[in-house]
């Protein structure tokens, strides 16, 4: 439902979050996303989650703090 047969983002919400978590992965000194920035073959996967998780929880102690 939110992956094709590769293991890759639809469109809509699925491919919102991957790209997200391409963008995020700046944070790591990963700037891969920007040999192409209009990539739709993003995988969505469990790391996506995870990552986009510990990225809104680091967020959000930059700015509480």
């Amino acid at each position: 439902m939110y992956v094709d047969e590769e293991g890759m983002a639809l469109d809509g919400f699925p491919l919102m979050l991957a790209k997200s978590h391409q963008l995020s992965l700046m944070y790591w000194g990963d700037y891969s996303w920007m040999n192409d920035p209009y990539n739709r073959k993003l995988p969505l996967d469990l790391t996506t989650f995870i990552g986009t998780f510990i990225n809104v929880i680091w967020g959000y102690l930059v700015y509480a703090i």
